[in-house]
C-alpha cells in the first residue's frame, strides 16, 4: 500500500476508534502539542490549560525528559516541535498511560513569516521547508509510537469549535479568559494571519516569499505572535475572533 495512504488510514482508524471506544480518561493523559513553530501551539496549550491541564502555554517547557512532572491524577500539556519519539517515551516513563499528539496547522505563508519575525529562522524559505518536515516527521512519529493523533487548524480555533472538540479528546469545555504567560496580548482568541500579508505587501497581491535578500523584517505584532496575540487592528466582526 502507498505509505501516504497507509498513514492516512492509520490516522482515521485510531481517531474514529477512540471516539467509538468511549470517553478518554484525561486524569492519566498527556497532550503533546507539536505543530511547527509559530503555528499557534502556545494558544492551543493555553486552551488545554483552561480546560484543566497542568503545564502552560508558554516557552517555559521542560528541557529534558526528567523535568516532565510525574502523573498526579491530572491531565498534562507539553509543547514540543521536533524529535517527538524520546518525548513520547518520556511521558510514558513519568506515569502517563495515554499520550495524545495534537498537531496545529496554520496558513503556511503566515506561519513562515511569523517564524522569521520571531527569530526562529533566517528566511521564509527555511521556515517553510522546516514546517513541511516538522508536519511529516511528527505524523510519522505518532504513527510509529501507536498513539492517537489530532490535527487541528489555527484558523479554526474558535469557541464554538472548542466547545464541540474538547470533549472528544477527554477534556471539558471551559469558557473564560486565557492565560498566556510571557505574551503581551489580550485573553481573546484572534486570527493573526492578516497582518502577515498587509505588513509585507500593503498594496500588492500576496507572494509566497519575501525578496531574495532574505532580510529579516520586524514584526509589528511582536512579541507574542505564535497565533496567540490579538493584533490591535483585528476587527470584532472577524469570524475567527471570539470574545470571552
Amino acid at each position: 500500500m502507498n505509505p501516504v495512504k497507509a498513514l492516512l488510514n492509520w490516522l482515521a482508524n485510531h481517531t474514529l476508534g477512540a471516539y467509538r471506544s468511549g470517553e478518554i480518561d484525561s486524569t492519566t493523559t498527556a497532550y503533546l502539542v507539536c505543530g511547527p513553530e509559530s503555528s499557534g501551539n502556545r494558544l492551543l496549550a493555553s486552551v488545554l490549560c483552561r480546560s484543566g491541564c497542568d503545564g502552560e502555554g508558554s516557552t517555559r517547557q521542560p528541557r529534558h525528559f526528567s523535568a516532565i512532572p510525574p502523573c498526579c491524577g491530572r491531565p498534562y500539556v507539553l509543547i514540543h516541535h521536533h524529535n517527538l519519539r524520546p518525548w513520547i517515551r518520556g511521558l510514558y516513563s513519568r506515569g502517563y498511560r495515554n499520550v495524545i499528539a495534537v498537531i496545529v496547522v496554520r496558513d503556511p505563508v503566515a506561519a513562515a513569516r511569523s517564524a522569521v519575525s520571531r527569530g526562529h529562522y533566517d528566511s521564509e524559505q527555511e521556515a517553510y521547508a522546516s514546517r513541511v518536515e516538522c508536519l511529516t516527521e511528527n505524523l510519522k512519529a505518532a504513527a510509529d509510537a501507536g498513539i492517537r493523533c489530532e490535527v487541528v487548524t489555527y484558523e479554526g480555533l474558535t469557541e464554538p469549535f472548542l466547545q464541540a472538540w474538547l470533549p472528544m479528546i477527554g477534556l471539558p469545555y471551559v469558557n473564560g479568559p486565557l492565560l498566556l504567560p510571557g505574551q503581551l496580548t489580550t485573553s481573546d482568541i484572534c486570527n493573526q494571519n492578516e497582518k502577515h500579508y498587509e505588513f509585507f505587501y500593503p498594496s500588492t497581491p500576496p507572494r509566497l516569499f519575501s525578496p531574495a535578500s532574505g532580510e529579516k523584517v520586524p514584526d509589528p505584532g511582536a512579541p507574542g505572535d505564535d497565533g496567540a496575540s490579538c493584533f490591535a487592528a483585528c476587527p470584532s466582526s472577524n469570524e475567527h475572533t471570539v470574545s470571552q
